[in-house]
């Protein structure tokens, strides 16, 4: 499956780096450059646990790949 949002950050990160990317543009770096794309959300743990975190923090691109870190089904994105 893939989310409206993630797949948003995909593609303006791949337009960032002039659709392609290389060592020093990829997903992380766009992130870093663009801290307004870069989404806070709130993980709902167990027993009513709570964690705020970026998308910076929990996705991992390897090659042309975007592993996400965390179980997006207990995620809320912050409204900015």
């Amino acid at each position: 499956m893939v989310y409206p949002k993630i797949f948003r950050r995909c593609v303006d990160a791949l337009r960032w780096a002039g659709g392609e990317f290389e060592p020093g543009q990829d997903i992380d770096d766009f992130l870093a450059e663009s801290p307004r794309e870069n989404d806070r959300f709130v993980v709902h743990a167990v027993h009513g646990g709570r964690l705020t975190s970026h998308l910076s923090d929990v996705l991992e691109q390897v090659n042309n790949q975007i592993k996400v870190e965390v179980d997006f089904n207990t995620v809320e994105f912050v409204s900015k």
